[in-house]
């Protein structure tokens, strides 16, 4: 009886200590995990073994006794702590959900609801508010100036900011605050003037190139820049921040920029929530070669009165109304934008007084004010059992003045108006979009619908306000053959009531046969729809007049492109992504302004352009507990195919871009320091002059490439309430840029450079948060 009790014993004791296989697979993709930490431990909490998966998502362990507690950790995914009592048959299978720690690992842009950004069927950029603090940035244009396949456009006469992307300028890149586009006097999302989109309240930014026009409609062929706002998290919480910066070499209560903001957050019940922003921008402007003032020397002179940026005033702030009962979550929210820009007039007139003979001088100025009103209401969330919905309702209200009057110089006061002109610019925007309809990770698909209805008023046209009212259908089907493959093909039909919009289909395809690797294809019609102005608008100037036409037709393109992404992750130690693309472009039916007299000049803009743009990229970034790692290159070339072009100008002109950024933490100083570069290339390009006998003629025009650098440094005190800013932004100290790229005519002269900056600047930023 002994030796059988005995024997039983032995062979229990073997069971529960033979070897065992674990396998750890994504819960959604289903493939293996490579280097999961699992840590065994006795019951008692005592470490038996650690051990780390195999590129097959594999352990094996030997001599294990149970019951016991292991631990299982990755960076990617949510930790798991159980408690196991049976040893296992056969191969033990974890199940790993993806953790999504932080926001800038969470996209929503065109997006079946928030996915991790690695999910996702398109290639998307996040910007986090961590990159956006150490940058020092003010405004949507100083954030974007760093990107690759971006470039910034300052115009120093109006104070605006425009953006390029993938060779296409601005009237093909839509911006969206919280997914719903952001209207101006000249667009509907796009033309956007990134110098007035403030990030004071702004979590985070999503950039996704190529065309969205399924999902977001006309004005999206090169892609779509969406800005998500903050969501109050704490109980209470006010935000101050003063920032002030050097204009080049000019500071001082007179000069200089000066930026102060306020934010308020109070969560006042579980499901309720408040917010309030507001921020005062005030740029001084540049004096450079005016720094010496004005003086009369004569009766009528040039003098040195002016700026060469003109000073600019800018109020913004918003207000938030929040409430999630249950799987329901709804909001209010008002944003306001005020902006108003100084041109001085650079002669003054001496105007002496024939009893006297003193002067009485005087000068024409003219000022700018943009005057924006929005009011936003959005709805999310999930009909148990059904489908996820979100629906937005806005309302914007734009009115520019611009007037031009006489500056009494004696007593400083405005006279004798002379000249002035409104514009009002009102819309209306309903959409929404339903999708989870399925539990089946197979399949899923989307169906949304968006009305937008515009209306402008100017002092120039003729007949009063002019409409335009657009409805549009779209849908999205989003099916996964297997695990690794997912495609999704789009569809979007519209009606407008002043041109016929086109029919808009889009493919996209993701394959990711392992983790570490992934590949994308998408090609999409996408078009740009003519403005209120281009369709109406009428403008005499200095002689000038241009018109616009109601015959124009919607701008027709295509764009295709091909991405692979390579991730490697080595426990929580080290992370290298990089990836390659290549993109494609088509424009069709481009509007330009046209020449229709010389006698008196008149243009009207007309559909005769084609345009292509075609490119590649490269990007890489290291993560390290530390350091933080970045750097890229593309080569873009541009195609203007004209009505009348000869041969000689038909080719791809390319230019390149190289970007780099380095940030550096220091944990025990609680520290960050931040590199910014970016190499902007030799841009060229064909433009039309005339020679000396007013003939029109083709020439090539070049802009000299230049280099930018910026510099930051970060302190926190009082753990983490207060924290210290510093840097130089434009350390290279560029100016203007030499450039061969602006017209001319017989009689007068092309501008020998293009404004890019006023110079060097330091800043200083405090910021105080107080919690509770």
């Amino acid at each position: 009886m002994k030796i059988i009790i005995s024997l039983a014993l032995f062979l229990l004791a073997l069971a529960c200590s033979a070897q065992e296989t674990w396998r750890f697979l994504d819960a959604k993709s289903g493939h293996d995990i490579e280097g999961v930490y699992v840590q065994l431990q006795s019951l008692q909490r005592q470490t038996i073994e650690t051990l780390v998966s195999d590129s097959k998502g594999k352990v094996k362990f030997s001599n294990i006794n149970y019951p016991l507690v292991v631990q299982i950790q990755h960076l990617s995914y949510r930790p798991i702590i159980d408690t196991l009592t049976n040893p296992a048959t056969e191969i033990r299978t974890f199940q790993l959900i993806p953790s999504i720690k932080k926001l800038d690992d969470v996209v929503v842009t065109g997006q079946y609801g928030e996915r991790g950004i690695d999910e996702s069927i398109y290639t998307v950029r996040s910007i986090n508010q961590e990159k956006i603090q150490a940058q020092g940035a003010v405004d949507l244009a100083d954030l974007l100036s760093n990107n690759l396949n971006i470039r910034i456009e300052p115009d120093k006469e109006d104070g605006s900011t425009g953006i390029s992307m993938l060779g296409l300028d601005k009237k093909y890149v839509k911006v969206l605050i919280d997914g719903v586009p952001l209207v101006g006097v000249d667009g509907n999302g796009n033309n956007a003037d990134l110098s007035q989109i403030n990030l004071n309240n702004i979590e985070r930014v999503e950039i996704v190139e190529g065309p969205m026009a399924v999902t977001y409609g006309a004005n999206a062929l090169a892609g779509v820049v969406n800005l998500i706002t903050k969501k109050p998290s704490e109980k209470f919480q006010l935000d101050l921040s003063l920032q002030e910066e050097t204009v080049g070499r000019e500071y001082g209560l007179k000069e200089g920029k000066h930026i102060q903001t306020i934010g308020i957050g109070h969560r006042v019940l579980d499901d309720l929530s408040v917010q309030l922003d507001f921020r005062r921008n005030d740029f001084k402007g540049y004096k450079g070669e005016y720094l010496q003032g004005w003086g009369l020397h004569g009766l009528e002179s040039a003098s040195k009165r002016g700026f060469e940026w003109h000073p600019k005033l800018q109020y913004s702030g918003s207000g938030l109304v929040r409430y999630n009962p249950g799987k329901i979550s709804m909001y209010y929210r008002y944003d306001f934008y005020i902006n108003q820009l100084d041109r001085l007039g650079n002669f003054v007139y001496s105007n002496v007084h024939e009893a006297t003979g003193l002067p009485r001088p005087y000068a024409f100025d003219e000022r700018f004010k943009t005057e924006r009103h929005i009011h936003n209401y959005q709805i999310q969330g999930d009909i148990p059992n059904l489908f996820h919905f979100s629906s937005s309702m806005a309302y914007s209200n734009s009115h520019r003045d611009e007037k031009a009057f006489r500056k009494n110089l004696e007593n400083d006061t405005e006279d004798v108006p002379f000249e002035s002109s409104d514009s009002f610019f009102k819309t209306f925007q309903w959409r929404g979009d339903f999708n989870q309809f399925t539990s089946s990770d197979k399949i899923d698909f989307e169906v949304g619908y968006d009305i937008n209805r515009s209306e402008m008023q100017k002092s120039f046209v003729e007949g009063g306000a002019k409409q335009m009212t657009d409805v549009g259908l779209y849908g999205s089907l989003e099916f996964k053959p297997t695990q690794e493959l997912a495609i999704r093909p789009g569809f979007r039909t519209s009606f407008n009531n002043l041109y016929d919009p086109p029919i808009i289909p889009s493919l996209n395809i993701k394959y990711e046969p392992s983790q570490h690797i992934d590949f994308r294809l998408g090609g999409g019609r996408g078009y740009r729809a003519p403005n209120l102005i281009e369709l109406y608008d009428t403008i005499p100037h200095a002689g000038i007049e241009i018109t616009g036409n109601p015959n124009l037709r919607p701008e027709d393109g295509y764009h295709v492109s091909f991405a692979v992404a390579h991730q490697y992750r080595k426990g929580e130690k080290l992370f290298i992504e990089s990836s390659f693309s290549l993109f494609y472009t088509k424009v069709n039916d481009q509007i330009i302004m046209g020449q229709v007299s010389a006698v008196p000049l008149k243009f009207l803009y007309i559909n005769v352009n084609e345009f292509e743009a075609k490119g590649l990229s490269f990007n890489t970034r290291v993560n390290t507990h530390r350091v933080t790692f970045s750097a890229g290159l593309s080569y873009i070339g541009r195609l203007n195919t004209l009505f009348g072009i000869d041969e000689q100008a038909s080719e791809f002109l390319y230019y390149p871009e190289i970007v780099s950024s380095l940030m550096y933490r220091i944990p025990h100083h609680q520290l960050d320091i931040g590199l910014f570069y970016k190499y902007y290339g030799k841009f060229e390009r064909y433009l039309i002059t005339t020679n000396e006998h007013d003939e029109d003629v083709w020439r090539k025009g070049k802009t000299d490439p230049f280099n930018w650098l910026d510099l930051t440094v970060a302190k926190n005190f009082l753990k983490n309430s207060f924290k210290i800013t510093a840097g130089v932004k434009n350390i290279l100290d560029i100016n203007d840029v030499a450039s061969s790229a602006t017209t001319g005519g017989a009689h007068t002269a092309a501008s020998p450079t293009v404004a890019r900056s006023y110079g060097r600047t330091y800043f200083l930023r405090l910021n105080y948060v107080f919690n509770r």
